[in-house]
């Protein structure tokens, strides 16, 4: 599985993403401190799996921001995905702001070609 960071016009950032691989399905853990289930973007185009999410400042009502040091921007990550993936399967949940992706594999089909002699 290979990542890569897409570059955009505003700001963005890489999110931290813990990798499990196993028998069955594997299962990204992905930090997007600030986005809740509205702000996160999951989507699976042919063999690229992409995670966006995109943060909210919120600021208590009646008050202003005197001093921030929370940058606010999007996430994004990319990755290669390299093994079949079951896409009617795909689960995704998310809790303060940690998104748990689990990935089942499909059986590809195999088929045993026989030679015959002429």
């Amino acid at each position: 599985m290979n990542s890569t960071l897409e570059q955009t016009k505003k700001e963005s950032y890489a999110p931290n993403v813990n990798i499990y691989e196993g028998n069955a399905e594997t299962i990204l853990v992905v930090d997007l401190p600030g986005v809740d289930e509205k702000g996160v973007d999951i989507s699976f185009e042919k063999d690229i799996l992409t995670i966006k999410g995109e943060p909210s400042l919120h600021i208590p009502e009646g008050y202003k921001v005197v001093h921030k040091e929370y940058q606010i921007g999007q996430y994004i990550r990319r990755f290669t995905i390299n093994k079949p993936i079951n896409i009617d399967g795909v689960s995704a949940k998310i809790k303060n702001g940690r998104v748990t992706l689990t990935l089942p594999y499909t059986n590809p089909s195999t088929k045993k070609i026989e030679v015959r002699t002429e």
